[in-house]
């Protein structure tokens, strides 16, 4: 596959792993296993060891349903493009913290 990975693989090992779980947690199944398709199990590994265990699960039975599917070369692409942008891109774990602190009852406003 001419498609290279590679800028996954490196956003995956070099982005805090807090960023990185948050996002992958949120990618769908399908999409993160098609990004997954074509690397090895070492590949795979840094980023399958931030899912949870039933996520993990869920993305392994997404790889194998896949194996009998036919995939355009443009729609593997435009998966690891978008799971890519979204571990560059600001939001909640990148570069804005979304954080809203408690309020004590009877202080409001005050």
């Amino acid at each position: 596959m001419m498609i290279s990975y590679a800028l996954l693989i490196k956003r995956i090992k070099t982005l805090p792993r807090t960023r990185v779980q948050n996002v992958l947690m949120t990618v769908s199944d399908r999409e993160l296993a098609l990004c997954f398709r074509f690397m090895s199990a070492a590949e795979r590994e840094p980023a399958m060891s931030l899912l949870s265990a039933e996520k993990t699960k869920r993305v392994k039975e997404e790889l194998s349903l896949q194996q009998r599917l036919s995939i355009t070369p443009a729609q593997y692409r435009k998966a690891i493009e978008r799971v890519t942008q979204r571990l560059s891109a600001p939001g909640p774990g990148g570069d804005f913290k979304s954080y809203l602190r408690p309020v004590k009852h009877g202080r409001r406003g005050s």
